[in-house]
């Protein structure tokens, strides 16, 4: 019977690298570092809107009017709308 060959051991775990601290206290907020970190959550969300909306193939307005709701209500501490209510309505001609 031929020896098991030996399974090379993975490199050592290397630790990630440590994040930039972040501003502790409100004051000391850079205005452009919070606009440029604001953009790119947008480009996120705006390309996140983009994938869910064809997955689940419902319009991306749509979507991204109901994420919004859902981040202000969560912001203000209220109740995001139903779904429902951005579905919009259907033109029915036939009762004409």
């Amino acid at each position: 019977m031929a020896p098991t060959p030996a399974v090379p051991k993975p490199p050592p775990h290397k630790e990630r690298p440590r994040r930039r601290p972040y501003a502790a206290d409100h004051e000391d907020i850079d205005p452009e570092c919070l606009l440029q970190a604001c953009k790119g959550v947008m480009v996120d969300l705006y390309c996140h809107i983009d994938v869910w909306a064809e997955h689940y193939a419902v319009p991306e307005d749509v979507l991204a009017a109901m994420v919004t709701d859902w981040l202000v209500s969560e912001q203000m501490g209220t109740e995001p709308c139903p779904p429902s209510m951005f579905i919009p309505e259907k033109n029915d001609d036939s009762e004409h």
